[in-house]
């Protein structure tokens, strides 16, 4: 209350926007109960609008605030206790792009590690849309659900390959939609190789290997890492072991320093 207070009485005051982020953080442990754990979390609803209220206030009246990198992060956490993972993610994401506050940049990181885990194994339309316009998470995303070996990692249970295969037959032309869908984005030099090679992938992991090697003719002479990589994949997948070789030594040999080198070689 004395936060509140302060904020109120002395909106001009140096220590106003102290007092601001200071109540809207108390606000936000009101809306976790006494049994909340990162593993299960109990939130109290009841609490949660006046939370997101008074960050949304903070963010707006102090976007060069000191503690404005915070308050992305908590009003990202917020969203996430709410299981709103779209909106977390956006805010994650722009923790993470803040170049004045390094400090900030590996947990913003492992939550949006964490938070595109849960959209992967709770996949929306409109969730998989707000990924498609983060062009490093829809990315991210992408490469998920081809390799993991769940389908859910948060029911507790182990997933058969089936299960696995039917999920990713399912969620994969959904997120190709999105990525198509904002397809503006995507049109440089660096990340217009790299959405081909996202909706190659999508199209190979739902078991459609002529349609993804049609698609790869597209490309013409554009190339990257992941396009190269996802001509491996596919060539490999259509039962055409020399062309995927080569694919996979060009990755290497061009893109030696790359994080699929390794997996190539």
């Amino acid at each position: 209350d004395w936060f509140a207070r302060v904020a109120k009485e002395f909106p001009k005051s140096l220590r106003a926007e102290v007092a601001l982020y200071m109540n809207a953080r108390c606000q936000m442990w009101r809306t976790r109960s006494s049994e909340y754990t990162q593993q299960d979390r109990q939130v109290v609803e009841g609490e949660r609008p006046k939370a997101k209220k008074l960050f949304e206030e903070y963010m707006a009246k102090f976007p060069k605030g000191r503690h404005f990198g915070d308050a992305l992060g908590w009003y990202a956490a917020l969203a996430f206790d709410g299981k709103d993972f779209a909106t977390a993610l956006r805010y994650y994401l722009q923790q993470l792009d803040l170049a004045d506050h390094p400090e900030l940049h590996d947990m913003a990181a492992i939550m949006v590690e964490r938070t595109l885990s849960h959209l992967a194994s709770e996949p929306r339309d409109k969730a998989f849309a707000e990924v498609a316009k983060h062009p490093r998470a829809a990315l991210a995303l992408v490469y998920l659900v081809v390799n993991t070996s769940e389908s859910d990692n948060y029911n507790g249970e182990y997933d058969s390959i089936e299960t696995v295969r039917g999920w990713r037959k399912a969620v994969l032309p959904k997120l190709a939609a999105a990525l198509s869908s904002q397809a503006k984005l995507y049109q440089n030099a660096e990340w217009k190789p790299r959405q081909l090679a996202m909706l190659v992938f999508a199209l190979s992991g739902a078991g459609q290997q002529e349609q993804a090697l049609k698609l790869l003719q597209t490309a013409g002479a554009a190339e990257s890492d992941d396009l190269l990589l996802a001509r491996g994949v596919v060539n490999h997948r259509a039962k055409q072991p020399a062309e995927a070789a080569a694919a996979l030594q060009t990755l290497v040999e061009k893109y030696p320093d790359s994080p699929l080198a390794k997996g190539a070689r």
